[in-house]
């Protein structure tokens, strides 16, 4: 059963543009922008934005067991979040046959675990890892309608979130956070675990809020980030930073599911459901050195990872192309996720996500899953499309910049 989103009366304030996410009768909605796609990308890589993410689950694994438990089932090495360290890590939680049930992301915190997984795939990682189960003193709990998940990503959220938080429950204070560590502070009253991630190639933080105090963390993070023209609703200012508080320079605004996607494209990040799914092996990924460990102990799947990673390869990858065409080409065609690669006159893949790069000037750039066969970098390709050929070049690197 889907959540709504506890901000989503305050989003539509805001008029937010709304739309499913996954199948439409499923009830997950989504912040596509604020009309504003331009602004909102352009705070996310030089000041900061706030997106709400509706589409996250998150379930809870408590008992002294819970991290031994973890680290027998998934593909990545949890061993650090031994003796309450405060750190994250992102894992694959796979079947028999060594294929993705679920791409998840693991948060430590002191007293707990919190899996955070896509809320498609929750309930499939849910009852599969519970199969596993037996004498462990680990609880698992689906705790989605308890806690919410936003993200403040860009540059001077690093400025921001020193302003709001009125404690640091465990672990360093958010400003001191690396890449991959967690910690929990009150934000509001409410308790919050911070975990941070630089894979937009801008500071990003994972706030999984309390439920029952998402507004008001919302609302303490626009009042102090925003300045105070960025916020009207209407005609009423809704009383945010004035020109000389520190809104004006922190330039916090709202952001949603187009900024975000295409800074993950150009920053080389393919995502579970978009570009790989519950069909792929971790092999096919382009991930898979930040999923897998292969020094750890036994996990589900492990043989057969191991033994295509050390002794083969996989049928297919997710590689990244750069096309030859721009947003200053008026008519040029343009690829959508489906659109067929061809190489040779013969189909070799297919595009799994595309967008127009700012950071290269406006550039074509995809993810597209090719056969092994034709995935080499510099190989030239051509992506078919309803307005005709697009024509493009693997690069090595998923990364576009």
């Amino acid at each position: 059963m889907s959540i709504p989103s506890p901000i989503r009366a305050e989003l539509l304030k805001r008029q937010a543009d709304l739309a499913p996410y996954g199948p439409p009768d499923a009830g997950v909605e989504l912040v596509q922008s604020f009309g504003l796609l331009e602004l909102e990308y352009a705070a996310l890589r030089s000041n900061c934005v706030l997106i709400d993410q509706p589409q996250r689950s998150t379930v809870q694994i408590s008992g002294s067991d819970r991290v031994d438990f973890l680290n027998r089932m998934l593909t990545q090495e949890l061993a650090p979040l031994e003796g309450g360290g405060l750190v994250c890590r992102e894992s694959f939680w796979l079947d028999r046959k060594g294929r993705i049930t679920a791409d998840v992301r693991v948060v430590g915190a002191p007293d707990r675990v919190m899996i955070d997984v896509d809320t498609h795939s929750c309930a499939v990682f849910m009852e599969t890892l519970d199969a596993f189960l037996f004498a462990e003193d680990a609880e698992m709990k689906d705790v989605s309608g308890d806690w919410h998940r936003m993200t403040l990503a860009g540059p001077t959220s690093v400025d921001l979130l020193p302003l709001v938080v009125d404690e640091v429950v465990s672990g360093k204070a958010p400003v001191e956070l690396g890449d991959g560590e967690v910690c929990q502070v009150r934000i509001a009253g409410g308790l919050v675990v911070v975990d941070r991630s630089d894979r937009l190639g801008v500071p990003e933080f994972g706030l999984l809020i309390e439920s029952t105090h998402a507004l008001a963390v919302f609302t303490r993070l626009t009042e102090v980030g925003m300045p105070s023209e960025q916020d009207k609703i209407g005609e009423e200012d809704a009383g945010l930073a004035s020109d000389n508080s520190p809104g004006a320079a922190i330039r916090l605004r709202l952001a949603g599911w187009h900024a975000f996607n295409i800074a993950r494209i150009e920053a080389g990040v393919p995502m579970f459901n978009l570009d790989f799914g519950s069909d792929s092996l971790p092999g096919e990924t382009g991930v898979i050195e930040d999923r897998v460990s292969f020094t750890k102990g036994c996990y589900l799947g492990q043989e057969i990872v191991a033994r295509m990673h050390s002794l083969g390869h996989p049928k297919q990858i997710v590689c990244a192309v750069v096309c030859d065409v721009s947003m200053t080409d008026e008519d040029a065609p343009e690829p959508v996720s489906g659109s067929p690669v061809v190489f040779a006159e013969k189909v070799v893949g297919g595009v799994t996500s595309c967008t127009l790069s700012p950071m290269l000037g406006g550039k074509t750039v995809c993810f597209a899953v090719l056969k092994w066969d034709f995935h080499e970098p510099g190989s030239e390709i051509e992506i078919q499309t309803d307005g005709g050929i697009v024509k493009g070049t693997i690069q090595e690197s998923l990364k576009f910049v």
